[in-house]
């Protein structure tokens, strides 16, 4: 498999300046809650985070949480996440920049 579905133009990438993006990690994050009527009332948590310069290569950090509050977007443990993506980040590439969207 390991194919790519999508890539960010080079110009686009071009246009960023004073950056390399070879140099940088694109993290996405999201939590998922289980609805009023699910059994289960844990909510999953997830981040994902760059790790080649087309930023179409992703690693994943995933974490079991309570169910605190229906009504936020909270993520308790976003810290270690993000620092678990950082170290498997590194250990493929020298991160320079880090920005978060």
């Amino acid at each position: 498999m390991d194919g790519i579905n999508t890539a960010i133009d080079e110009r686009t990438l071009k246009s960023i300046r004073n950056v390399d993006p070879a140099s940088m990690m694109v993290v996405g994050v999201d939590v998922f809650h289980p609805g009023s009527t699910d059994e289960v009332q844990s909510s999953i948590a997830a981040a994902i985070g760059s790790y080649d310069k087309g930023f179409t290569r992703y690693s994943a950090s995933i974490r079991v949480q309570k169910k605190e509050n229906k009504d936020r977007e909270m993520i308790v443990q976003i810290g270690d996440m993000v620092s678990r993506l950082l170290l498997m980040n590194t250990q493929k590439q020298i991160l320079k920049f880090f920005f978060i969207f």
